[in-house]
């Protein structure tokens, strides 16, 4: 059996049997992996609360024959209590999530990708007047890691829009728009995502 520690944020969880729950991590070298809880749902369980989605958490795994990863300890390293205390960031926060969840492929390194969240999920902790820019500088950078960089130089939008994705593309948050401009900025990067994934997601609905 081999046993190794990781260090990552929850993704999602799922029950599984009477006791049990299956949780999709994204871990720093090893990407996105699904691991076992045993007894995670009983009243005395100590690890339950450590693996709460939009955790950042720290652990150990065993992994038996036929790979099945099972967490024997875990840390939350971060809560992001803030976050989960407010509706318009904890929708926005499981938004981001999701978008990871449903479009990384198991077990190839995401390292970039993670640190970015941890990131976006930081700015989204500390208060920001629109959570959407934070949400955008996320988006835009999982964008280029999945192959859909946003041709910022090529789209014929609004002089300051472009100069805001240009911004956001440089790791560099916006600051001082008005509730119009973060509208407009959302809307145009959001119909970009449509176009390129297809997808639609459960968290947006709660959003708008």
């Amino acid at each position: 059996m081999n046993s190794y520690n990781i260090k990552g944020l929850v993704l999602k969880s799922t029950n599984y049997k009477d006791t049990d729950k299956i949780y999709s991590l994204l871990c720093y070298k090893l990407g996105k992996i699904n691991v076992l809880g045993k007894g995670v749902r009983k009243i005395s369980s100590r690890r339950a609360g450590n693996l709460d989605t939009l955790n950042i958490i720290e652990g150990r795994i065993n992994e038996g024959r036929g790979g099945i990863k099972i967490i024997e300890e875990a840390k939350a390293i971060d809560t992001f209590k803030s976050i989960k205390k407010e509706y318009r960031l904890v929708t926005n926060a499981y938004y981001l999530v999701e978008l990871v969840y449903r479009n990384i492929e198991d077990e190839n390194e995401t390292d970039e990708v993670l640190d970015a969240l941890i990131k976006c999920l930081k700015i989204l902790s500390k208060g920001i007047t629109y959570p959407s820019i934070a949400v955008n500088y996320f988006e835009l950078l999982f964008f280029k890691y999945l192959g859909y960089e946003y041709p910022a130089d090529k789209i014929y939008e609004n002089n300051d829009v472009v100069g805001n994705i240009r911004k956001l593309q440089n790791n560099k948050i916006p600051k001082d728009l008005s509730k119009e401009e973060a509208v407009k900025l959302d809307k145009i990067i959001k119909n970009f995502l449509y176009r390129h994934l297809d997808a639609k997601f459960k968290s947006l609905e709660l959003i708008y």
